[in-house]
């Protein structure tokens, strides 16, 4: 279960901090969420996954060109390399 807090919890960072070193803490300002603050190793993973993501979709790109293009052979581009 999230933990959710007001905005003026702030107050007492010691508090809100060791709840964040276990589970995100959602902040609410007048009712509506407002702030997450997440531990550095949970930053760190949602952000090795965004790069993941983000290669994954490259590489999809790619291979839908070369579907549409035509890829070329592995002894050209060694060739054109100089290999």
């Amino acid at each position: 279960m999230p933990r959710i807090r007001p905005v003026t919890d702030l107050e007492h960072y010691d508090d809100v901090l060791r709840d964040a070193e276990r589970e995100r803490v959602f902040f609410t300002r007048e009712g509506r969420g407002a702030f997450v603050l997440l531990s550095q190793e949970e930053f760190d993973e949602m952000d090795r996954a965004r790069e993941f993501a983000f290669l994954v979709a490259r590489l999809n790109a790619v291979k839908e060109r070369c579907d549409r293009e035509g890829w070329i052979a592995a002894e050209t581009v060694k060739q054109r390399l100089g290999w």
